[in-house]
């Protein structure tokens, strides 16, 4: 029961159908038969707060998620940064880094999280090429598939972030070989060729996006954007 929650969660999480992964990881925290499991659910809860822009929302939950393990202080990291509390960034940042070991990943088969979140660690540190080769090496890797998100996307992301336009395209592209349903990356690419000055490439993309993601809750962030590019 546990197993099949999350999963469904992920799943509405993929289509763009926010609201139903948050109810359904909200289930998923009410059957988890441990402490560890309810706060990962509290956690996955946050991660979609925080990807939909509602940063108390995503707070409250994570405050919910990191009582008994260190594990789930990735979170708090991430939004006590991008709120500028620098000072409690760099406090979960250290005991999130101190549970981390590549010994351990490596046995669990877990080295792609291990990469990508030293990698979004040193972006936001301002050392950006240390974190590309974090992203370059976590893709060496596979994704754990009970983990929400497989961040397939983690050095296109970058390349986007750093106006690397042409780098962001070739890894976009190369993810849609891979998913041809794969909806950022159909986003991305948009916003990317709407940098290079490349509208009509851009309004293309768009129009994929929201094909591929037509059943996505109409408050996400990527899909109100898509749909004023388009007008």
């Amino acid at each position: 029961m546990e197993i099949f929650t999350n999963s469904l969660g992920n799943t509405y999480f993929w289509q763009g159908r926010y609201r139903e992964a948050i109810e359904q990881y909200q289930r998923y925290i009410q059957v988890a038969k441990s402490d560890f499991n309810r706060e990962r659910g509290y956690a996955q809860i946050a991660h979609l707060y925080y990807l939909k822009g509602d940063i108390k929302r995503s707070v409250d939950a994570i405050n919910q998620s990191v009582k008994h393990d260190k594990r789930f202080m990735w979170m708090p990291f991430v939004l006590a940064f991008e709120q500028g509390k620098h000072t409690e960034a760099e406090k979960y940042k250290k005991e999130f880094l101190s549970i981390l070991s590549y010994t351990e990943h490596k046995e669990r088969g877990f080295l792609r999280l291990y990469n990508y979140h030293l990698g979004i660690i040193k972006m936001k540190e301002g050392k950006t090429t240390e974190g590309i080769e974090h992203f370059k090496e976590a893709l060496r890797h596979h994704a754990p598939i009970w983990n929400i998100d497989a961040q397939e996307d983690c050095l296109a992301n970058a390349y986007l972030q750093t106006n690397n336009l042409d780098g962001a395209i070739t890894e976009y592209e190369r993810i849609l070989q891979i998913n041809p349903n794969y909806p950022l990356a159909y986003y991305y690419l948009a916003q990317a060729f709407e940098r290079k000055g490349e509208g009509d490439k851009a309004k293309t993309y768009y129009e994929q996006f929201l094909r591929v993601w037509n059943n996505a809750d109409a408050d996400v962030p990527e899909v109100i954007t898509a749909k004023k590019r388009l007008l």
